[in-house]
């Protein structure tokens, strides 16, 4: 009785460490899948954005343009591209979560 009790002392933490290991992969490969699945979503909403935007600066008048630092709303029109495809990564991964909590 004492020897099995030394062979399950020892590869229960095995075991344990072994599952962490699988869970710990499992949660990285599902996340990356979830990227490659909404990244055109995630783009293409990002591109009609910033389509939406370019041609909004485009209708504006010259004095605007010649008044204004362009190369600094250029900055801000790429952070809030950015920032929009982070948003919808977000959303779309609070998604499945928060429709599973509704049932």
């Amino acid at each position: 009785m004492r020897r099995s009790s030394f062979a399950f002392g020892k590869v229960v933490p095995v075991a344990l460490l072994f599952a962490y290991g699988l869970l710990r992969l499992s949660t990285t490969v599902f996340t990356e899948l979830r990227e490659l699945v909404f990244a055109k979503a995630t783009e293409g909403a990002a591109r009609s954005i910033s389509l939406q935007v370019f041609r909004h600066l485009h209708a504006l008048s010259l004095r605007f343009h010649l008044e204004r630092q362009t190369g600094g709303m250029t900055r801000d029109i790429e952070r809030g591209t950015g920032r929009t495809g982070s948003a919808l990564r977000r959303r779309m991964g609070l998604g499945p979560g928060v429709l599973a909590r509704r049932k």
